[in-house]
């Protein structure tokens, strides 16, 4: 990752030490961001983490590998001093699956995760009798395309990555997931790869008890309020990763909450003083026990015709949605002004009937594409030119 270091600047308000990433030749936190809108509203509010929390956006980063991921908390280890992993409830929360030892330590928690991420990657790679490897691909104009199923076994990943890349030279290739498997057995080995063979992360379904414990309970019972750009009203996306087994296009949501905001957001968004103080309980509750899958909000979609609304995962992914929103996905446009009380509510249901309706009439007029334009006309029905 190149020459780096860290400055520990002292928050006296929350008592904690914070690092303070500088921007001379050194690692930038935001670089491991999934979502480039709150990368850049970090730096603009020049928000630092604490260590446990940089530890944290490290290991959540889709698009780094597993090399680059342990190179910045070996170097987050050598530049800050060590803190306990969980603390308070979560760590009473967390004890049932990972050792004390390990809680109490930042440092001794990421030794222990990278050295079993190092196994895996060495019992993956490792040539023994009784072993196959399979795989599957898919391009990098993923919402184009499906799933390629390779149906042949190899003796290693890397005859997997032979094929694969000879198949189709200079074929741009999202992901590789490559699993080795043992003949009569159950176990499986699960690595998501680049192309290259770049390994981004990796599954065993042969990890004992206290191994699933560590890579499942770990940053997975971890659970922050980042600070985030975005607004009650926003229309969102959620920027999916092929590594997680996504490949579909991101879906444009009106967004209605977010599990980070407490008592202000709630009162500016029209909440009652009471309904304020219930939504600042439930961030404190969550600020001392809620996992990740609790990272989270809800908002509107678009889905059968009708808006719905919907939890979505992963906060720490959304984006503002850039795209021009055409056909049915235009009342998106209309809830969102709504919801930032720039048109009232007649209005709004004035757009969500007349958009429909357009869209309804576009689809019959599709249907009558087989008539001769004349005939159509002797019967009252212009296509239009834009229809032609």
């Amino acid at each position: 990752m190149g020459e780096a270091h860290l400055a520990i600047v002292n928050d006296t308000a929350s008592e904690r030490s914070h690092i303070l990433f500088v921007e001379d030749n050194m690692i930038d936190i935001t670089t491991f961001l999934n979502s480039k809108d709150i990368a850049e509203h970090w730096k603009k509010i020049g928000f630092t983490c604490t260590p446990v929390q940089a530890a944290y956006i490290i290991w959540q980063s889709h698009e780094k590998s597993l090399q680059e991921k342990h190179e910045a908390w070996k170097e987050l280890m050598e530049t800050t001093p060590d803190c306990p992993f969980a603390e308070g409830r979560r760590k009473e929360h967390l004890k049932h699956n990972i050792p004390e030892a390990l809680t109490d330590s930042l440092h001794a928690f990421l030794k222990a995760y990278m050295a079993l991420e190092d196994k895996t990657l060495e019992r993956f790679y490792r040539e023994e009798a009784n072993t196959a490897y399979g795989y599957r691909s898919f391009p990098e104009s993923r919402y184009e395309a499906e799933w390629h199923n390779d149906f042949w076994l190899y003796r290693t990943a890397q005859d997997c990555l032979d094929d694969v890349n000879g198949e189709a030279p200079g074929r741009e290739l999202a992901v590789v997931e490559v699993k080795k498997y043992w003949i009569g057995e159950v176990d499986v080995i699960e690595a998501q790869m680049r192309a290259d063979g770049t390994v981004m992360s990796l599954y065993d379904e042969g990890w004992t008890e206290e191994e699933f414990d560590l890579m499942e309970w770990g940053f997975q019972g971890l659970w922050f309020d980042f600070p985030t750009p975005f607004r009650y009203g926003d229309v969102l996306i959620r920027k999916n990763s092929p590594f997680l087994g996504e490949v579909e296009r991101p879906r444009p949501f009106v967004l209605t909450r977010l599990e980070t905001w407490g008592r202000e957001e709630a009162l500016q968004r029209g909440e009652s003083e009471e309904s304020a103080e219930c939504f600042e309980m439930l961030l404190k509750k969550r600020r001392e026990i809620a996992g990740s899958y609790e990272m989270q909000a809800m908002g509107y979609l678009l889905k059968d015709g009708s808006l719905q609304q919907y939890t979505i995962k992963r906060y720490l992914d959304f984006e503002y949605c850039r795209e021009e929103l055409k056909g049915e996905m235009r009342i998106l446009k209309a809830l969102s002004l709504r919801g930032k009380g720039e048109i009232g509510i007649e209005l709004l249901l004035k757009a969500y009937h007349i958009v429909f309706l357009e869209e309804e009439m576009r689809r019959e007029k599709k249907s009558l594409y087989d008539f001769p334009r004349t005939t159509l006309k002797e019967v009252g029905i212009d296509l239009g030119e834009e229809e032609e």
